[in-house]
């Protein structure tokens, strides 16, 4: 299953909202995003693991942790 088939199965404004969680507590994490745009942040980021975080319900703060 490609990531654009789950990213169409979800609720877009949670997601949208996850994500923006996602990116706010990862440049509080780690001092070096701090100045950096979040779309490009995000394109940074390997989508699959935020989004099987996303999927099993983990907190924002937690999920941007394990990205790390």
């Amino acid at each position: 299953m490609k990531l654009y088939n789950i990213l169409q199965g979800l609720n877009e404004s949670a997601r949208r909202d996850w994500l923006k969680d996602v990116v706010k507590a990862y440049k509080k994490i780690k001092p070096s995003a701090r100045k950096i745009d979040s779309k490009t942040l995000l394109k940074q980021m390997p989508m699959h693991s935020l989004m099987s975080a996303y999927r099993r319900g983990h907190d924002p703060a937690k999920a941007a942790r394990m990205i790390r």
